[in-house]
């Protein structure tokens, strides 16, 4: 008898290949509430891309610009060309400070606001007073103008 000679390998679940599923998308995609199943079934986007791209959303408190996309490693002009039709951002979604309220531990969880910049800004509002309008970040003397356009975007004056 050769049957206890013979080897055959264990029954296992069937299993198929999950990056192969196409998923059927409705253009253009805002990037605010795209889940990672939309995010990766657009042209260009791989599993790592989308998870970077999630997570500099959620660091952000959402998008300002698609120009934003390009911060992000791997993501670079040329896919968001090839995506400019097809992918969005509504602006208004995003997360704002009121920066005469904002403490220096809110502004540090954005990726705009360093350890230092947070610090200097809440000292000088400490210092001066609730600040009066957005001009006023440049008088700490650490807001040129590229950091000013950046953290603009996200900072409101409410007083």
């Amino acid at each position: 008898m050769i049957l206890p000679y013979i080897d055959l390998p264990q029954k296992t679940p069937l299993s198929y290949d999950t990056s192969r599923i196409v998923r059927k998308i409705a253009y253009p995609v805002n990037l605010h509430d795209a889940d990672s199943l939309t995010i990766l079934s657009l042209y260009r986007i791989g599993p790592s891309l989308t998870h970077r791209i999630l997570e500099y959303r959620t660091k952000l408190g959402g998008f300002k610009s698609l120009d934003q996309l390009t911060e992000i490693w791997g993501f670079d002009e040329d896919i968001l060309y090839d995506l400019k039709d097809k992918i969005y951002v509504d602006s208004t979604q995003a997360r704002i400070f009121n920066l005469n309220t904002v403490t220096a531990d809110e502004l540090k969880t954005h990726p705009y606001f360093k350890y230092k910049l947070s610090n200097i800004l809440i000292n000088y509002r400490a210092q001066h007073g609730p600040y009066k309008n957005l001009q006023e970040l440049r008088n700490t003397g650490v807001v040129n103008d590229s950091v000013y356009f950046r953290i603009t975007r996200y900072l409101k004056i409410v007083k």
